[in-house]
């Protein structure tokens, strides 16, 4: 989170800012989640959040046990409509930064379709 989706979401929220935007940020108040926040006129906002969700894994038929059951993470994006069910462990920075502003991009073009 702090190497990869922080620094991505900041990049993000510069560039968009750039654009004349708004853009409020939840960075470094939460390890476990973090994201960006724009106001649209149509009243809709844009929200792209990434949230550390760990799980347990599912014990081999060998470890039964609980102390044996491993976890493991998922840094899961979230939009205005809920969990998008995908993971962005394993994205580059610039892999994150880029799904930020396709993310808003659709966004955009969804409100401009619904509004026109």
């Amino acid at each position: 989170m702090d190497k990869q989706v922080s620094p991505a979401l900041e990049d993000a929220a510069s560039q968009m800012r750039a654009q004349g935007l708004n853009v409020q940020t939840l960075l470094g108040k939460a390890k476990r989640c973090m994201g960006l926040r724009i106001e649209m006129e149509e009243g809709n906002p844009f929200v792209y959040e990434v949230s550390l969700d760990g799980y347990l894994a599912t014990p081999t038929e060998s470890a039964q046990s609980d102390e044996a059951r491993q976890r493991y993470y998922r840094a899961e994006v979230y939009l205005h409509n809920g969990s998008q069910d995908y993971d962005l462990m394993g994205f580059t920075q610039d892999q994150i930064t880029r799904d930020v502003l396709d993310q808003f991009e659709s966004h955009r073009q969804l409100l401009g379709r619904v509004y026109s």
